[in-house]
């Protein structure tokens, strides 16, 4: 076997994606036989998609594990393109597992490589993750802001994308009571579910549109919704990988009976989505749960009951708010949208990142590094028989410390031990910082880094700093 025929079975692998077992056993065959060959962009890929696999199963631990494996493998061979698709499914798997912290540094990372390669669908994914995070903290508006830009970034491509921008764009409108904006959206979600035969985005959907109905007081549709959904994912499941959408369901039935007030449903539904949860429910997804629980405890003066489910919800609420570091992850955003203001070839990225669209953080930036003004008026043209300035690249605050660590002759554990990430993460951004400064090897990180610092000015004065 060749290496062509190789990527080819390895393409497939992605036509079956609902056969999680035997997907995930051909991908360990076609990883071995990668190995053999010494083939490792075939390496990283078997690796992807078995974390793909392992994530689908809510083994999360050794997704994890694998998903680093294929961003290692992939970062070896120089495989950036598929280094950012193992990225994405890292960082997405962080935040189902509840590893907030890290899963936000990996979805801020993808989006810097994302734009420094030009690549649109990798950058989509990456927003999705961060607003993902967004409205699992509860800032539903900031979400709401991301997924609009994502979804005019996308355009007409990446049907694969378009449902998950309008499924979570829809429930963040539904969190804000636009309920008609809401429906629309989870409507049109829906509909590319059901274009696409995917029962579980269906089952979701459905669910949801269930909820949205029970808001607007819409008894006979909600329940005639959530049947529908029911009846694609009932309980009990035989297998972890289909309890997952089951419990989702449940979950989704228990709190659209409590806005109908039919009590009884919702505590009976809210119990199958908890019990025995194995891991089929996210952080989120239990802190609505028992949140809602306690209230329906408290309405039937069932007060231990309440305090118990409160003191979860509480805890879990805690949480998910505490890693995000809301005003660091906003400022990252904004510097995203700097560097997409500097692409030359790109109007409809720029036009995503218009002042007016951009988030608003003036309390957090009040305390952070001034961002690059990266609308200035470009330098004059050098006079004639004058040499005009190099080029040079522009690098975000992070990108800058790792090239000067570069240029000092630091380690890869010494610089992932001064960033706080781990030795797979310090790679990225070491061959991040490298691209952009255009050099092959990190012994030319000091000569690439003094080109980058201001000239002396005209008088021969020192250059004001600290400003």
């Amino acid at each position: 076997m060749n290496r062509t025929e190789l990527d080819q079975l390895i393409d497939a692998l992605a036509e079956r994606s609902t056969e999680l077992d035997w997907r995930l056993e051909e991908a360990r065959r076609l990883h071995r036989l990668a190995y053999t060959m010494g083939y490792t962009r075939a390496i990283a890929r078997t690796l992807t998609h078995q974390g793909d696999v392992l994530s689908r199963q809510r083994r999360f631990g050794d997704s994890i594990r694998v998903l680093q494996r294929a961003v290692d493998a992939a970062l070896k061979g120089g495989c950036q393109d598929v280094a950012r698709e193992a990225l994405g499914w890292l960082a997405g798997c962080e935040l189902e597992a509840g590893r907030y912290r890290q899963g936000i540094a990996h979805s801020v990372d993808l989006m810097r490589s994302a734009v420094a390669a030009k690549d649109r669908r990798m950058l989509v994914w990456a927003m999705l993750l961060v607003a993902l995070a967004m409205a699992r903290a509860g800032a539903d508006e900031r979400c709401i802001t991301i997924l609009q830009h994502a979804q005019r970034l996308r355009g007409e491509t990446f049907p694969d994308l378009a449902y998950a921008i309008d499924r979570n764009l829809g429930i963040s409108l539904m969190h804000l009571g636009r309920l008609e904006e809401a429906q629309a959206t989870l409507q049109r979600a829906l509909d590319a579910a059901t274009a696409r035969g995917d029962t579980t985005s269906q089952g979701q959907c459905l669910s949801k549109l269930a909820q949205v109905a029970a808001k607007q007081n819409d008894r006979a549709r909600a329940l005639g919704l959530l049947a529908m959904a029911q009846a694609l994912h009932p309980l009990p499941s035989d297998s972890l990988a289909a309890l997952g959408p089951a419990r989702y369901v449940q979950l989704a039935a228990g709190l659209a009976y409590a806005d109908l007030r039919m009590n009884g449903h919702a505590r009976a539904a809210l119990r199958n989505a908890l019990d025995e949860d194995e891991g089929a429910l996210n952080d989120y997804q239990r802190q609505q749960a028992h949140e809602t629980l306690s209230r329906l405890f408290a309405a039937t003066g069932e007060w231990q009951a309440a305090y118990q489910a409160l003191e979860i919800a509480h805890s879990l609420e805690h949480k998910l708010k505490q890693p995000l570091q809301m005003p660091a992850a906003d400022l990252a955003y904004l510097d995203l949208l700097n560097e997409v203001r500097q692409l030359p070839d790109a109007p409809h990225w720029r036009e995503m990142a218009s002042d007016d669209a951009a988030p608003d953080v003036d309390a957090a930036a009040a305390t952070a590094e001034p961002a690059r003004d990266a609308t200035a008026e470009p330098a004059e043209p050098a006079a004639p028989g004058k040499q005009a300035p190099p080029v040079t690249p522009a690098l975000t605050p992070r990108q800058m410390l790792v090239a000067q660590m570069l240029a000092d002759g630091a380690t890869n554990d010494e610089i992932a031990q001064r960033l706080g990430v781990s030795a797979s993460t310090a790679r990225y951004h070491i061959s991040t910082a490298m691209g952009r400064l255009g050099i092959q090897h990190r012994a030319q990180a000091h000569d690439a880094l003094a080109r980058l610092r201001p000239p002396p000015t005209v008088s021969g004065q020192r250059a004001e700093t600290g400003r």
